[in-house]
């Protein structure tokens, strides 16, 4: 049986179809690529930066309840004083 001439050109057009997408593929595959090389250090320098920064949070929460025990000393010596400075009178 003889293939007609649709048949064939059918045939060229889905390996015309098929190779572009590989060509879109590749191309794709180099655009990634060149991303990654600069999205990777920022990457890795985001990653640093936040776990400085987690350091930073716990000395400042540290810091934070280092500040509300001494407030609170400091209300209990206000809170005395008026009471201390009418008794010397």
């Amino acid at each position: 049986m003889r293939r007609g001439r649709s048949t064939r050109v059918g045939a060229r057009a889905q390996a015309s179809g098929n190779v572009a997408g590989l060509c879109n593929w590749a191309a794709a595959m180099c655009t990634y690529h060149e991303v990654a090389k600069v999205v990777e250090p920022k990457i890795v320098a985001l990653r640093g930066a936040e776990a400085k920064l987690k350091v930073a949070m716990r000395e400042k929460c540290a810091a934070l309840d280092e500040l509300a025990v001494v407030q609170g000393r400091l209300d209990e010596m206000q809170a005395r004083r008026p009471a201390c400075g009418r008794a010397k009178s």
